[in-house]
């Protein structure tokens, strides 16, 4: 799975080095939430720009404050396994956890393109409770990550420091919401907010 999505994303993280992959871009964010089961609220403030032409294969859709140095970065990648099992099965969760759990970190060490010889992973908060995530935006699983970009980052190039929320839905789109800033304080701002952007449909 991590490097499904890895792959979807352009880069891959393989023996502490960054392989590139040539795909043509995404579709247009619209019709990737709408077929995606995701429900899009744009945040308060927030206007559409356009994406970096270097970026345009990685992400789906960028908005940034006007006049502040910080943005947020979306993109939906389709899931083309369709789940039958039910989840309430203990074991079966653990399993789908650990796969989307493994998927986000590739994401997060793609974005943060940390220098191999001082590797360390990311720090990430998880919350597999399927009814705390049903109340929050409908989906099964979520897991937020924050850290310092290194000097090499291609897909957070400019920045110091990134939080990324991916959130999980069963038969319905992977989606990632990544926010980009130079001051820790907006951070901590965007972690409050961003859980009201996205929301899975019944």
């Amino acid at each position: 799975a991590a490097r499904h999505i890895s792959q979807k994303l352009g880069l891959a993280v393989k023996e502490n080095e960054i392989t590139k992959y040539d795909l043509t871009p995404a579709s247009g964010f619209k019709e990737k939430t709408d077929k995606g089961s995701i429900a899009f609220y744009p945040l308060p403030g927030f206007e559409p720009v356009a994406i970096p032409n270097d970026l345009k294969r990685y992400f789906d859709q960028e908005f940034a404050f006007p006049g502040e140095k910080y943005c947020v970065r979306y993109f939906v990648i389709k899931n083309d396994e369709q789940i039958t099992a039910s989840l309430d099965d203990s074991t079966k969760y653990k399993q789908y956890v650990d796969e989307k759990k493994g998927a986000s970190q590739s994401v997060a060490i793609n974005i943060m393109m940390p220098d191999p010889a001082n590797f360390r992973m990311p720090n990430s908060k998880e919350n597999d409770d399927r009814s705390d995530c049903r109340k929050i935006n409908n989906s099964d699983f979520i897991i937020e990550y924050a850290f310092q970009v290194g000097d090499n980052s291609v897909l957070a190039k400019g920045y110091k420091y990134c939080y990324m929320y991916a959130t999980f839905k069963q038969n319905a789109a992977d989606c990632y919401v990544v926010f980009l800033s130079d001051d820790t304080k907006k951070i901590g701002l965007f972690r409050q907010m961003h859980k009201s952007s996205i929301k899975y449909r019944n």
